[in-house]
């Protein structure tokens, strides 16, 4: 069984390395989950407004739900993480060990231009400060290093996710 989980801070690449995987692989190998699609389909709203309305708690308390409920399946998966679910919702040492984990790195200063320039949309680390995101984006990598004893990978361009995606999909067939 192959089951792995696709984390990074937001603006990493991570729904667009799944999407680059889903064309690698076929449905028959798995299946392939975003945790914030999946969120917004079960409640019914956009994560950002469930943030907004409910508060980080609650949307956090639902998050950790969904990620539990979704890699309890007994059969091949990959599952696109939301950039604070470790350790936000999730802490290291309560993702199993059978779980692969790929780990997409960009520095602050990308994941804080990426999140400057999301036209139409409105992403909920916006609300902090500059210095406030850079001491979550610190906190969140310190946590990420406790479980990324596995396996780590870095991309930075979408040439480089796709080719990352490739591979990926060779060692899973």
């Amino acid at each position: 069984m192959k089951q792995w989980l696709i984390a990074g801070l937001p603006g990493s690449g991570k729904s667009t390395l799944l999407t680059f995987l889903k064309e690698e692989l076929t449905s028959s190998w798995g299946e392939f989950g975003d945790l914030d699609l999946i969120i917004e389909s079960k409640m019914q709203k956009s994560c950002a407004d469930l943030i907004k309305g409910e508060g980080w708690e609650y949307f956090r308390a639902i998050e950790k739900k969904c990620f539990f409920d979704f890699i309890k399946k007994d059969s091949n998966f990959i599952l696109s993480l939301g950039g604070g679910t470790i350790p936000e919702a999730v802490l290291p040492k309560e993702i199993s060990d059978h779980l692969n984990i790929i780990w997409l790195q960009r520095t602050d200063e990308e994941i804080l231009l990426h999140l400057k320039s999301m036209k139409g949309r409105h992403h909920p680390l916006n609300q902090f400060s500059e210095s406030e995101m850079k001491e979550k984006f610190e906190y969140r990598t310190q946590a990420l290093n406790q479980c990324f004893d596995r396996i780590e990978k870095n991309a930075m361009t979408l040439k480089e996710l796709k080719k990352m995606a490739i591979a990926i999909a060779w060692d899973l067939r």
